[in-house]
């Protein structure tokens, strides 16, 4: 046996009998740490590995401690537990196993913690770990692991007669390569540092189904964390948008990702429910930021990155199927409940009506309501919880609160609420449907008077009376004998012709002024001012159907021509032979569309949207050139 083999047995020996005579003193508290590889390139990842045990009480927090060069990219943290009898005392120990994964940013050698644990409140802490970071291509490499199953299927080099069979220990064991997520990997990088990179999950869809847009940053792994500014988000005016992170102005770091043959760090900056508001090949446009180290780069036009410019194909949902009542745009997998209370009330009183629809997808902003006779729905109340669910499935809950009045006594059916929609994910049309059930409506209290009886000013008086009674009639004298007779005999001539003069007069008046009210000019006038009386009262959704109306009444008075109900084919060889040029058909169907999609969207537009509607409508129409008035039948 050999000196270093001696020297072995001694030790274990040794460790032995202290574990037997002072097993209190084995388990006092204690923590280590590691580092699995003492040299690696910059760009490459070390894990710092933590192990802990303790008498004293559970563990708390654990932290890494000073990491001088590096970036913590990643951590995990797994308590244990563990039960030792020695010599008959029962040891309870608690544990803990933590290893942070750190990011070489720069090149040097740095010494990483100590790092600390909390043991029954008591902070514990480790050593340090050194690790030196060399330049890409410097760092030795890393020898394979060996397979302890080799021998097992194919023969293994016979041992030398002078090897130590415990040697294994003492060889450097390779630190792992990075865990990448192959998900993230790209081709080749879209920029030096940093770059945006966009992704959709589906190109094709349907008016109202979920796309979700996604932007990530990447971040070269050997490059330092770099300054983020001048952030503009990506334009999609034709869809409805939806965020689906808990914050917009924080990155959320992914992982590892490899870009061509190098490292880089992989964030989320964006993450967005897209509702699409209409049919066609939809542009998304480019997110846009600055990736900066200092103030002074800030400007530098190198500074701008941007994602990719991506488009979805819209269509609407198929025909076949299609269940009556169903809108453009609801879509997804929804169910409705209903809760109805009280369920007895007296004559004139109401009715709480909740109706709650909960699903993912366009959920919808107003129900079908059913029609029961003498019964009143008021507006409602509208409460909703929305945001991210499963798989990035935007929906949650929305309940409209109603209040509905009965008038008259009995047993009314309140019927039943149907929201039919299109299911994308199964393909087909459902319902989504919750029965009110009955309310009885008692006959106490004083019944309101009927609807056609006028109220009394002065109750309790006689009734007023046709004629006198207990008089007598004097004899009237003849007419002829009155003075003035004779002059009303010679002036109803002359007072007929003055008569017919006037009301011919009248006639033509009202029948000018009609005309002046009811042609097409006033028309437009009138709808003008209700488009700014709209704007100006705060309402912005009849402010763009306004809009709407300024531009078919425009259209028709400018350019003499009907297009009101026309597809947007039609609109645009319309307004070409009325004489328009192209930037000016171009902005007439943009402005139709625009105030179209506002109009029929899911979520109400806004005031400053409202307002900008009515001025490009007023703009189109006043820049027009009048033109020949279009036909009748046309009108």
């Amino acid at each position: 046996m050999s000196r270093a083999q001696v020297v072995r047995a001694l030790v274990a020996a040794l460790a032995a009998l202290v574990v037997l005579v002072f097993p209190r003193l084995v388990w006092a508290d204690e923590l280590r740490a590691s580092v699995d590889a003492n040299v690696i390139e910059v760009g490459q990842t070390v894990s710092l590995r933590l192990e802990g045990t303790t008498t004293s009480g559970d563990v708390g927090s654990v932290e890494p401690g000073p990491t001088p060069g590096f970036r913590v990219i990643g951590r995990s943290v797994m308590p244990t537990r563990m039960v030792s009898i020695v010599n008959g005392v029962r040891t309870d120990r608690s544990g803990v196993q933590a290893t942070f994964t750190l990011l070489a940013e720069r090149t040097g050698t740095f010494s990483l913690g100590p790092c600390s644990a909390s043991f029954g409140g008591r902070i514990v802490r480790s050593g340090r770990a050194e690790v030196r970071v060399v330049a890409r291509g410097q760092a030795p490499r890393r020898p394979e692991p060996q397979d302890p199953f080799a021998g097992l299927f194919g023969r293994r080099p016979a041992p030398s007669p002078h090897s130590n069979p415990f040697d294994f220990l003492d060889e450097p064991q390779a630190p792992p390569e990075p865990t990448v997520d192959p998900k993230l990997a790209l081709p080749a990088p879209r920029g030096t540092t940093a770059f945006l990179h966009a992704t959709v999950d589906k190109h094709a869809a349907v008016v109202g189904e979920q796309v979700t847009f996604s932007v990530y940053l990447y971040v070269e792994g050997s490059s330092r964390e770099p300054q983020i500014g001048d952030v503009h988000e990506a334009s999609a005016p034709a869809f409805l948008r939806k965020s689906l992170l808990e914050n917009d102005n924080e990155a959320k770091h992914l992982g590892l990702a490899k870009v061509g043959d190098q490292i880089y760090e992989v964030k989320l900056v964006r993450r967005v429910a897209l509702f699409p508001l209409k049919a066609g090949a939809l542009p998304i446009a480019g997110m846009t930021l600055r990736i900066f180290r200092n103030a002074s780069q800030r400007q530098r036009p190198e500074s701008i990155r941007e994602s990719e410019t991506l488009e979805v194909v819209v269509s609407e949902p198929p025909t076949a199927g299609k269940i009556p009542g169903t809108s453009l745009g609801d879509v997804g997998d929804f169910t409705l409940r209903a809760e109805v209370a009280p369920r007895e009330i007296p004559r004139g009183g109401a009715v709480a009506v909740n109706l709650t629809v909960e699903g993912y997808g366009n959920l919808p902003n107003r129900l079908p309501l059913p029609t029961v006779k003498g019964a009143e729905w008021l507006e409602p109340e509208v409460q909703e919880k929305l945001g991210a669910g499963p798989d990035d499935r935007y929906g949650g809950s929305r309940t409209f609160r109603y209040v509905v009045r009965l008038r008259e006594p009995g047993a009314f059916s309140l019927g039943s609420v149907a929201f039919p929609y299109y299911s994308a994910r199964h393909k087909k049309y459902e319902t989504a449907r919750a029965d009110l059930g009955f309310v009885t409506v008692t006959n106490d209290g004083k019944a309101p008077p009927p609807a056609d009886e006028k109220e009394q000013m002065l109750p309790g008086l006689p009734p007023p009376r046709g004629g006198l009674e207990g008089t007598t009639m004097e004899t009237a004298k003849p007419i002829s004998d009155k003075g003035g007779a004779w002059l009303l005999v010679f002036a109803s001539p002359l007072a007929f012709v003055a008569l017919s003069l006037g009301a011919r007069a009248k006639d033509r008046f009202v029948a000018t002024r009609r005309d002046r009210e009811t042609s097409p000019d006033a028309e437009l006038a009138r709808r003008i001012a209700v488009a700014d009386a709209a704007v100006k009262k705060g309402e912005p959704l009849a402010a763009v159907r306004a809009a709407l109306t300024v531009l078919e009444q425009g259209a028709l008075v400018k350019l003499g021509i009907a297009i009101r109900g026309a597809s947007e084919g039609e609109k645009r060889t319309k307004l070409t032979e009325a004489g328009l040029d192209e930037a000016d058909v171009t902005a007439w169907l943009e402005a139709f569309a625009s105030a179209e999609a506002r109009r029929y969207a899911p979520e109400p537009p806004t005031a400053d949207e409202a307002r900008e509607e009515v001025a490009r409508a007023k703009a189109l129409v006043n820049k027009a050139k009048k033109r020949k008035p279009a036909r009748e039948d046309d009108a």
